[in-house]
């Protein structure tokens, strides 16, 4: 079963600070289970977890879609 994966990692660090997988059959619901932590993360750095949502479900997307790094953190989210 495919899920959507959300990794926040801390500086320079090889495992994720936070990791969160979703089956993708829950969609619909991801923005209300998110942990808040992750929720605050992907807006900080100006991510948009609505329409990555709409564009997984039209468009049947796999694999990374968005990778993000800064000297602070890096985030990856991806379904698989």
């Amino acid at each position: 079963m495919k899920e959507l994966k959300i990794s926040i990692y801390k500086g320079d660090s090889k495992k994720p600070e936070t990791e969160v997988k979703i089956p993708l059959t829950g969609l619909k619901i991801v923005k209300d289970i998110l942990p808040k932590k992750a929720r605050e993360k992907l807006a900080e750095k100006g991510i948009d977890i609505e329409n990555i949502l709409k564009s997984i479900e039209k468009e049947k997307a796999h694999g990374k879609l968005i990778e993000i790094q800064d000297k602070e953190d890096k985030i990856i989210i991806s379904v698989e």
